[in-house]
């Protein structure tokens, strides 16, 4: 798959109650958006309230949205997971159901170093078969990519871009001004 370009919002998740999904308002949301002309649709982000679902109601999303979008723009998938495991297992959801990309954000509750973020997300990478981008939010997660770690992960092939939603610009100009990344999406 090639790197999303163009406009790519993140996807409010409609619900009728906590635990239930609003089809029909989904079905509209998604139908406003494609029909506005975005180049694809980010799920369960921030915005999509994603580490507030349940792995069900996730699971659920994902499948329902790729299914109304019928391939008509990518649908990249947030994986806000803790737990190695479990992003396995959601981007493995994320696939069956027909997600173009998973995007990464590095797992937060322990402090981890760089490195320790770049062996997460290299062996996360090995063991899912969709591509990925990095989701870097460190206001909600504590840890962020480092521009260094950010490089060495955006030249893995499986690595197709970065959505940076640090707020920070010096930050944001840093990755940008790194050289030997042809092709990276870089979205904010």
């Amino acid at each position: 798959m090639d790197a999303v370009k163009g406009i790519v919002p993140p996807m409010a998740t409609p619900l009728l109650d906590d635990d239930t999904l609003d089809l029909e308002g989904i079905e509209n949301l998604i139908e406003h958006m494609i029909n506005g002309g975005v180049n694809g649709i980010f799920i369960l982000g921030t915005t999509g309230e994603g580490p507030s679902l349940s792995h069900t109601l996730r699971t659920a999303l994902i499948r329902h949205v790729c299914e109304r979008a019928r391939g008509r723009v990518p649908i990249l998938a947030g994986l806000i997971e803790s737990s190695f495991k479990e992003a396995v297992v959601m981007a493995e959801a994320a696939r069956e159901s027909g997600a173009h990309a998973v995007v990464i954000t590095p797992p937060f509750y322990f402090n981890i170093e760089q490195d320790e973020l770049y062996g997460f997300v290299r062996q996360l990478i090995r063991e899912i078969s969709l591509p990925a981008y990095l989701y870097n939010n460190p206001a909600l997660t504590g840890v962020y990519y480092e521009p260094e770690t950010a490089a060495r992960l955006l030249n893995l092939p499986e690595v197709l871009g970065i959505k940076d939603s640090s707020g920070n610009m010096v930050y944001f100009n840093q990755l940008l001004n790194l050289s030997g990344l042809p092709g990276v999406t870089f979205l904010v």
